[in-house]
């Protein structure tokens, strides 16, 4: 009777055991967010520089994505800052442009709702007026 229930133990054992061991690795880690800058393509120095932020930027609420734009250079171009991802299979983006010519305080920035995980593409071109077309574009990719 004793080697019963013995067997039994050791089979309930090994058999939780595989449970929980199923259970941790079949289960992945939330993705960590990342912070990336991305710079216009054009030539010497570059004319806009994109920032996307994952958890917030010290100003900005944490928990939120927020995107920044800096235009670099008084030159008559703006900076135009893409924010894109896939929302329930569709592309959803956000944009935000800055056409302060070279001020040192020139970050604005845009709060956006990104669900944390969610992979990015960021694009940062210059555009000569508001309806102008964007060109010297620079990308990169994060997680919100």
């Amino acid at each position: 009777m004793v080697k019963v229930l013995r067997k039994r133990f050791f089979s309930v054992c090994a058999v939780v055991g595989a449970t929980i061991a199923t259970i941790v690795l079949s289960t992945s880690p939330a993705a960590a967010g990342t912070t990336i800058s991305v710079y216009t393509t054009d030539g010497g120095i570059k004319g806009g520089t994109g920032i996307f932020w994952h958890n917030g930027n010290g100003a900005q609420p944490p928990g939120k994505s927020v995107i920044g734009a800096r235009d670099n250079q008084a030159d008559g171009y703006r900076v135009s800052v893409r924010v894109i991802w896939r929302s329930g299979g569709a592309l959803t983006w956000s944009t935000l442009e800055n056409a302060n010519g070279a001020d040192p305080n020139g970050i604005i920035t845009k709060v956006v709702s990104i669900p944390d995980g969610t992979p990015v593409t960021l694009e940062v071109c210059l555009k000569d007026g508001a309806d102008g077309a964007r060109k010297w574009c620079g990308s990169g990719e994060a997680v919100a």
